[in-house]
């Protein structure tokens, strides 16, 4: 998979939080989507700060925003929706991925 080819978009919401963030980091500073086998439905989702890119990274950079993620696991997410929700109890990314046959209903996970 060519870097083109991993595509994410982010909500409005999701870069102004990010901005906000990353603006408080190092120079140099992008988001790391990490998915992993687990959670309610099969595949947890995570997210993390990072300055390091690996080999076998692939980005995207949106509104000034770079996101990264491994190689592999971005064709599980190609097409996936990047959102900041905020609520009276809580505030949190959540990744909604469109070819996912199955969602948590808390958004932290999926399954395919």
């Amino acid at each position: 998979m060519t870097e083109n080819n991993f595509k994410i978009s982010l909500t409005e919401s999701a870069v102004e939080r990010l901005k906000s963030v990353l603006a408080k980091k190092d120079a140099g500073s992008f988001l790391r989507i990490v998915v992993s086998s687990g959670g309610c439905a099969g595949f947890s989702t995570s997210f993390k700060l990072d300055t390091k890119r690996e080999e076998d990274d692939v980005e995207i950079v949106q509104d000034g925003i770079k996101v990264v993620i491994n190689k592999m696991i971005a064709e599980f997410i190609k097409d996936a929706e990047l959102n900041y929700i905020t609520s009276n109890l809580s505030s949190f990314f959540r990744l909604d991925v469109k070819q996912a046959t199955e969602n948590c209903s808390c958004g932290s996970s999926f399954n395919m």
